[in-house]
């Protein structure tokens, strides 16, 4: 079911309007790891992690083929950021699941999310 979900947002350009869209935003190309990880952050703390990277890896080749610079560097921003957003929230982390659901935590969603987002010193710097 990926690889027909991923294939069909290559072929309907559904992926390079949104590497169009980066690349637009983005004024600097030394910028793109970061972006990449955030990206991928958000995206992993919604939806499972695997549904995250099967999504983002041809996201990745697009954008290193475009920007001319090694697709495993792009590729190891994406594994971080999935790493770190799917730690961000209750729901995609089995770990915090048990917690969330058990420790009487009030909006554990909302709580885990607070709590484990990234300092707004590294985002506003």
């Amino acid at each position: 079911m990926f690889s027909i979900t991923t294939t069909a947002l290559e072929i309907f350009g559904v992926l390079d309007h949104i590497v169009g869209t980066v690349l637009l935003k983005i004024k600097k190309a030394d910028h793109i790891v970061l972006v990449i990880v955030f990206m991928s952050g958000f995206l992993a703390a919604f939806v499972v992690n695997d549904t995250a990277a099967i999504l983002l890896i041809p996201f990745a080749i697009s954008i290193s083929n475009q920007l001319r610079i090694r697709t495993s560097t792009v590729l190891i921003s994406i594994a971080i950021g999935i790493n770190i957003g799917g730690r961000m929230t209750s729901s995609r982390n089995p770990q915090n699941l048990p917690i969330a659901s058990q420790s009487g935590i009030a909006l554990p969603f909302m709580t885990f999310l607070s709590i484990l987002e990234p300092p707004k010193s590294l985002i506003y710097s």
